[in-house]
C-alpha cells in the first residue's frame, strides 16, 4: 500500500481548485485508496492506495512535457 498525489495518464496530478468537497476522496475510493483529501485545493492525495496505482513522484514527472 501507498500513498500520494493522483495522476492522470498526461502524468499530471488530478487538479480539486474548482471540484466539490467530496471529489479527492471519491476519486482515491475509485482506486481502492481509503480516502483522501484535496491538498491545499490544489491537487488530491489519497491514502493506502494499492501498489499498481500511479502517483506523482518529482524524479519521474512527465507533466507538460
Amino acid at each position: 500500500k501507498k500513498e500520494g498525489y493522483l495522476v492522470g495518464n498526461d502524468g499530471c496530478k488530478y487538479g480539486c481548485f474548482t471540484r466539490p468537497a467530496q471529489y479527492c476522496e471519491s476519486e482515491c475510493s475509485l482506486r481502492k485508496g481509503t480516502g483522501g483529501y484535496c491538498y491545499a485545493w490544489l491537487a488530491c492525495y489519497c491514502y493506502n492506495m494499492p501498489d499498481w496505482v500511479p502517483t506523482w513522484n518529482s524524479a519521474k514527472n512527465r507533466c507538460g512535457k
